[in-house]
């Protein structure tokens, strides 16, 4: 091994190994720092920053298509409390209730003195079972409502929290207009 010029041999044999080595300029097991140091300012500000935004960018997807599943059905549970609705003030004033199918290619229909539009994609159903008069609701996607019967006793099925949904949407779709 050399010596260091200007440094006694015994004082470079008292250094550790390791530091003996650096010191004559012979680096041993030393990865290469300064791309070591770029490869860890690489992760650290290239991928990092894209893996988080990747993630973020999948929950909101995710949480944007569970939004759109759950709000596509409204338009039907809309338009099926519409006409229960409708059903049960024909059966209150004493006049029989309707049997129908309603969809927005069928056009409006006389209900009392009312009438009704279905909004787009949604078809509205009216059965007599007995006395009373039952209304079930589909739309576009397969989607069903429960039946929903009234026998013009009891309380007015009302819209919940669909009321007032549709209002703006269109002033002949989906509303019920009194003449």
């Amino acid at each position: 091994m050399d010596a260091i010029p200007g440094v006694p041999p015994t004082r470079t044999a008292r250094l550790p190994g390791r530091v003996q080595h650096i010191c004559v300029g012979e680096i041993v097991d030393q990865p290469d720092r300064p791309r070591r140091r770029l490869l860890r300012r690489f992760v650290q500000f290239v991928v990092l920053p894209f893996v988080i935004i990747a993630v973020l960018g999948g929950a909101f997807a995710g949480v944007w298509v569970l939004n759109e599943r759950s709000d596509r059905p409204r338009a039907m549970y809309h338009d099926t409390q519409l006409m229960a609705a409708m059903q049960y003030d024909l059966l209150r004033s004493g006049l029989p209730g309707i049997e129908m199918s309603v969809d927005s290619d069928t056009g409006p229909v006389r209900v009392g003195n009312a009438v009704f539009f279905t909004l787009p994609g949604v078809r509205v159903d009216v059965e007599q079972r007995g006395d009373e008069y039952c209304v079930q609701g589909h739309d576009q996607y397969g989607d069903e409502t429960e039946w929903v019967c009234v026998d013009g006793t009891g309380e007015r099925p009302s819209l919940g929290a669909v009321e007032g949904e549709f209002s703006d949407a269109a002033s002949d779709v989906g509303t019920a207009t009194t003449e």
